[in-house]
């Protein structure tokens, strides 16, 4: 059936129509929210209502997928009018602490995670973010647990037993590693490249192909090496890091995805003093000891098993001398029935046992 201009034209008229519904909605919907604080300023009630905000962004989930819409996509929109909306009633931006300097790979995962309504706060070390959260010095941090190519994070699982915060949330975030210089440098004047040891490892390929004169230099982290290079103007040098990197620092990008593979992504946990509430696709993720006797993990692993428990994750880490702890994910909500009673049969076989978090999944695939 041939369509005319003129259907094109009307049908074109129903989404001008559609966008100005949504526009007035929108500014109906902040509107309200104004109200409802004054109201809550009235009546004394102080604070944010995260639980609140979860609940809205399931039932928006749950509405998208009777409507034929991506869950993923929908809870982001809502997520960004929400904060928008919290920007308007004047609630301070949250502060998100990660590891590395402004333009690292985590920080670039925030901006997954959050609406451009935030701030973040740029840590030394991963031990730095746990203590911003944990003091209240930042509302959030972001740390990376394990890499496709590289695997575990295993300084962060040891700072996850160690401190009491909870994990909310967890993205997957594609990992592009960019060749970037001062503006006057050329891709044939490269002498040295600066990156952490992983970076250099993981475009090794490239290096040797189309850099095999430059040597590389170790440095403490990616974005900290186009940092070094935008204040020092090094014009025979370049740093292996993120497009956002060379933004944020002035820096010009000589060559774009240089990595050995294109399948370098890495999990990131949000943490936070407070629990996630009313989350869509949980997982939880535990910690527990072992009993020192023969057969113990797989009379720890039977109740899972039995159950059919989705386990996502099992990873060990020496405790002490000879004795290991095991960090273990799971699909599901530890407060459904058939996981409580896995839990409960399995800390009868565990000499101690905590959940480290009950969170929203990231969806199947990645962000990119």
């Amino acid at each position: 059936m041939a369509i005319s201009k003129k259907k094109i034209d009307e049908m074109r008229k129903r989404i001008d129509s559609c966008d100005k519904q949504i526009v007035s909605l929108l500014a109906k919907r902040v509107e309200t929210a104004k109200k409802i604080l004054r109201a809550k300023q009235h009546l004394g009630i102080e604070g944010e209502d995260s639980a609140r905000e979860e609940e809205i962004l399931g039932s928006v989930g749950r509405r998208a997928q009777t409507c034929d819409i991506d869950t993923e996509f929908a809870i982001k929109l809502f997520r960004e009018v929400i904060d928008y909306s919290k920007f308007k009633q004047g609630s301070k931006q949250p502060l998100v602490a990660f590891q590395g300097e402004h333009g690292a790979y985590s920080e670039q995962a925030i901006d997954g995670l959050f609406s451009k309504n935030r701030t973040t706060l740029p840590c030394s070390t991963f031990r730095e973010v746990f203590e911003a959260v944990g003091s209240g010095e930042a509302d959030y941090g972001l740390v990376p647990i394990e890499n496709s190519l590289e695997g575990s994070v295993n300084s962060v699982y040891d700072l996850l037993l160690e401190y009491d915060l909870h994990i909310t949330k967890e993205t997957m975030h594609r990992i592009t590693h960019c060749l970037v210089a001062a503006g006057s440098t050329s891709l044939s004047g490269v002498e040295e490249v600066y990156s952490h040891p992983q970076a250099l490892g993981q475009c090794k390929k490239y290096l040797e192909e189309r850099l095999p004169y430059a040597g590389p230099v170790p440095y403490y982290d990616t974005a900290g090496a186009a940092k070094m290079i935008a204040e020092t103007e090094k014009h025979n040098c370049a740093a292996i890091a993120s497009r956002k990197a060379a933004d944020y620092y002035g820096l010009k990008v000589l060559a774009e995805d240089i990595g050995n593979s294109r399948e370098n992504f890495t999990r990131f946990l949000l943490l936070s003093r407070q629990k996630a509430e009313n989350c869509l696709n949980p997982k939880t993720s535990i910690v527990f000891a072992a009993k020192h006797k023969p057969g113990a993990l797989y009379h720890c692993l039977k109740p899972f098993a039995e159950r059919k428990i989705n386990l996502t994750k099992l990873e060990s880490r020496p405790a002490k001398q000879w004795e290991y702890v095991f960090y273990m994910d799971f699909v599901g909500d530890a407060k459904e029935k058939n996981l409580e009673q896995a839990l409960g049969e399995l800390s009868q076989m565990t000499s101690f046992i905590k959940v480290l978090g009950v969170y929203e999944s990231a969806k199947d695939g990645v962000k990119k």
